[in-house]
């Protein structure tokens, strides 16, 4: 196999603007960063027209591929993964962040593949429990050279089917209708109050329930999360557009699979892989930015004072030690970065890295089980807590404490985040999923009122998407039904 390339000047160019004239085509994705919520990143990788799309639910994956075709894979997501992704040729291409290979979401109930929890809850989303593309053409736009490279991977000897490929690439960044221009400042009044899957009162009584749990030594902590829902009133992309200007964050994504598109701003890894090396980077502390440089600091003093956010902190910490103790060659892992102020836009948290080599007999999707899901989005001990989380939360999660992000051709490559901040938009509906940490001496209003908050932070960029749909009636929300890849 060869990753064939041609390389453009993106001077005229930006992501969002090529992107917008694709993303109603079918399966696609959009993934870029803003390091530290304050500049972009250097890359943003594109993707549409997937060789494969895979959709999981269980032991069954269905199929449909770049030729309209369906098959039915006897098997879970994760081997056909491992069939279409980790045994296949890796290509080096260092400069690139991306070569090709699997791009979509894990949900937070492939965790039943790996531990002792039940997958009975109903689930009222109904998106697929776990939906991947195999990107085999893709677009990298590199921020920092200000070029845009067109890639399509395939066998060595097959150079004018390639570049064919790529004078097709090319030419659709000219094609179709650019998005119009989003008002920053419009009404941000939503077109219609979301409903919480949970109502105050019984997710009060779930926090009293695992604080017994706690109190009785049988967890530390557990995050518990409600779901909130509208009917979609907007374009998803706009959605995304107007996410990345309220909320950037390191982990920016727009992902259309079938039926579903998640549309996110996730601020934590759940776990990378660089070739040998596995990276784990718990986030848990937080305290809101300054309004001056001062203010800024102090709050970052008191942010490292807080005995309570501390402990929160090294247990996360020890949990990520023990995850990649479980995939890594003894004596490996380190903790390479401690206690970490880094800055969002609009919040601070503590962040410390734990790093690993991995040994000789485990893969990628090992790597990955060891991980899933993080300790941020269940608790601690994890297994028991994940336990807790099942008899308390009435309904299954779906994508909400899952994982988004790519697997490399070759399994050398991985970089998944872990999917808060995230909306799941599927059926006409839009849902936003929140968690709050329940320790010792939660007070369960106010834990109730956390989730509240994270959620309205995300109706925020819906508000505004929307707003953006009212004043283009021409945009629509997209047609979210079932077609082929092409």
């Amino acid at each position: 196999m060869q990753l064939f390339r041609r390389t453009l000047s993106a001077d005229c160019l930006t992501p969002p603007g090529v992107f917008s004239r694709l993303v109603n085509r079918g399966d696609c994705f959009m993934f870029e960063s803003a390091e530290g919520g304050e500049q972009w990143g250097r890359y943003s990788i594109l993707g549409i027209s997937p060789a494969c799309r895979a959709t999981a639910n269980g032991a069954q994956t269905a199929l449909c591929f770049r030729d309209g075709h369906e098959e039915t894979f006897e098997g879970g997501i994760l081997d056909w993964l491992r069939e279409q992704v980790i045994s296949q040729e890796y290509i080096a291409a260092d400069d690139l962040p991306f070569a090709g290979g699997a791009v979509g979401y894990f949900g937070y109930q492939l965790v039943s593949h790996f531990e002792d929890i039940p997958a009975d809850l109903p689930d009222p989303v109904n998106a697929p429990e776990s939906a991947f593309l195999l990107v085999d053409r893709f677009m990298v736009f590199d921020n920092l050279k200000g070029t845009l490279t067109c890639c399509v991977r395939m066998p060595a000897d097959q150079a004018d089917a390639a570049e064919t490929v790529l004078n097709g690439m090319e030419t659709s960044l000219s094609e179709g209708e650019m998005a119009k221009v989003l008002n920053l400042d419009a009404d941000t009044t939503l077109s219609e109050a979301p409903v919480a899957q949970t109502s105050q009162a019984d997710f009060e009584a779930a926090v009293s329930k695992a604080r017994e749990y706690i109190l009785a030594g049988d967890i530390f902590q557990v995050v518990l999360s409600q779901r909130f829902s509208k009917p979609l009133a907007c374009a998803p992309f706009d959605i995304y557009r107007a996410v990345r200007h309220i909320n950037p964050s390191p982990y920016l994504f727009y992902l259309h699979i079938g039926e579903t598109t998640l549309v996110g701003s996730s601020p934590e890894i759940l776990v990378r892989r660089e070739k040998e090396k596995a990276v784990v980077r718990p986030i848990a502390g937080t305290r809101p930015r300054g309004k001056t440089a001062a203010e800024d600091k102090a709050l970052e003093v008191d942010l490292l004072a807080d005995a309570k956010e501390l402990a929160e902190h090294v247990m996360l910490v020890d949990l990520g030690r023990n995850d990649l103790g479980r995939v890594c060659r003894y004596g490996s892992v380190e903790l390479t970065e401690s206690m970490m102020i880094e800055r969002y836009s609009h919040v601070m948290h503590i962040v410390s890295q734990v790093e690993g080599d991995l040994h000789d007999d485990a893969d990628t999707l090992d790597l990955l089980a060891a991980t899933f899901p993080a300790g941020t989005v269940s608790g601690a001990p994890k297994v028991r807590a994940m336990q807790v989380i099942h008899e308390l939360e009435p309904v299954a999660r779906g994508p909400y404490a899952g994982t988004v992000g790519y697997i490399g051709f070759g399994g050398q490559r991985m970089d998944t985040a872990i999917a808060i901040r995230t909306a799941v938009i599927h059926g006409g509906q839009v849902h936003i999923q929140a968690g709050a940490g329940i320790v010792a001496d939660s007070v369960p209003e106010k834990e109730h009122q956390e989730c509240v908050n994270k959620a309205t932070a995300m109706f925020r960029a819906v508000a505004l998407a929307e707003a953006q749909s009212a004043s283009t009636p021409d945009n629509k929300p997209a047609d979210t039904t079932e077609g082929t890849t092409a």
